[in-house]
């Protein structure tokens, strides 16, 4: 137990990580303190998505963090995981196996819809 007590922490931590670059992408433009860090944080995500994965062979909608987390879990000896983070989080909230590929669609409309809205914001608002 105690040799894989720093993999559980790291799990943890990569937890609080993934709800903290969810959170902040998804709501972060609407505080003109965080506007910006919001729109850097919401083009790392596109890049990694978008450049990243197809550019390693990974698959489109790539994520460092979820690829670093999905080792971790697996060093715990947890091998049934997701494709996406976001599917094993609604998963998780909703006690129900939803579709991937519907959750990932969802995930890319909300994500759309949030860099719309920051640059709405900064359009009409500015940076403060």
């Amino acid at each position: 137990m105690t040799e894989r007590l720093p993999l559980n922490i790291a799990n943890i931590a990569l937890h609080g990580l993934h709800l903290a670059i969810v959170a902040g992408a998804g709501i972060g433009w609407m505080f003109c303190e965080t506007r910006l860090a919001t729109l850097a944080l919401q083009a790392a995500i596109a890049l990694s998505w978008v450049v990243i994965g197809p550019l390693t062979g990974k698959s489109l909608g790539y994520c460092l963090v979820t690829d670093l987390q999905w080792r971790v879990r697996r060093g715990i000896g947890l091998a049934e995981l997701p494709g996406g983070y976001m599917k094993y989080l609604v998963d998780g909230v909703t006690g129900r196996d939803l579709d991937a590929a519907r959750v990932d669609r969802w995930t890319a409309r909300i994500f759309a819809a949030s860099i719309a809205g920051n640059l709405t914001t900064l359009a009409v608002f500015g940076w403060c």
